[in-house]
């Protein structure tokens, strides 16, 4: 399958407003973040919903956003890239997320090519992310943490 691409630029009117590509209008995952603070999300109108994040008290002070694009994914893929990286930035401790208690009632339902997303794309979005200095401990390091080991966010499988 392609690459996953993860495209940053500045969390602004301009920006949004400047977006092209297949991408605009695509299931994307997206993540907001400043030094400090980070919020996560996915949708398939990305112009749209960054257009109300800027409007968003909250959201504003974010100054940049990171688009994760693949052109395979489908909503269900988006949503659970969304929930795990929800779950992994909150084990990593770097940054305070603002949408944590969304991943209280997330339960991720089977969907076509699940284990290719959830567990090699997902790998891969991770290893960028650490190598681009976005997040600080390596998904090994997240799994065997008791914050990420003892969490009720985690799904449970029928082992």
């Amino acid at each position: 399958m392609s690459k996953i691409e993860i495209k940053t630029i500045p969390f602004d009117k301009t920006s949004i407003d400047n977006m092209n590509g297949y991408y605009t209008d695509y299931p994307v995952v997206y993540f907001l973040n400043n030094d400090t603070t980070v919020y996560i999300g996915e949708t398939v109108a990305v112009k749209n919903r960054m257009r109300d994040h800027l409007n968003n008290g909250e959201r504003k002070a974010l100054k940049k956003m990171s688009l994760i694009i693949h052109e395979k994914f489908n909503r269900s893929a988006t949503y659970n890239i969304e929930t795990k990286l929800i779950n992994y930035f909150l084990a990593d401790e770097r940054y305070k997320l603002q949408n944590k208690s969304q991943t209280v009632n997330s339960v991720m339902h089977n969907y076509y090519e699940k284990k290719y997303f959830n567990e090699e794309l997902f790998e891969n979005i991770w290893d960028e992310l650490l190598d681009r200095d976005i997040v600080e401990n390596s998904r090994n390091t997240i799994e065997n943490k008791d914050i990420f080991k003892l969490s009720p966010f985690k799904e449970l499988s029928i082992e």
